[in-house]
């Protein structure tokens, strides 16, 4: 159903791209760098609860702002 689950020994160095969350199915878009074999053409879900588990585990979230001059 094109979903990942965070499980296993916490590791970092690898980002992802977040693109959009549903409200109603409590999930994140994601798109992975790995090319379009790896998930469902390079997407996949993952649900809030697998996304504040990996964020308090000290996970990274940035946030693109426009720089003013």
């Amino acid at each position: 159903n094109g979903y990942i689950h965070a499980t296993g020994n916490i590791a970092g160095g690898h980002a992802i791209l977040c693109h959009g969350f549903n409200v109603k199915g409590n999930y994140f878009k994601l798109h992975n760098s790995w090319g379009p074999d790896w998930g469902v053409n390079g997407e996949c879900k993952i649900s809030y609860d697998d996304m504040n588990k990996l964020l308090q585990n000290q996970g990274e979230a940035c946030i693109p702002v426009i720089r003013l001059k």
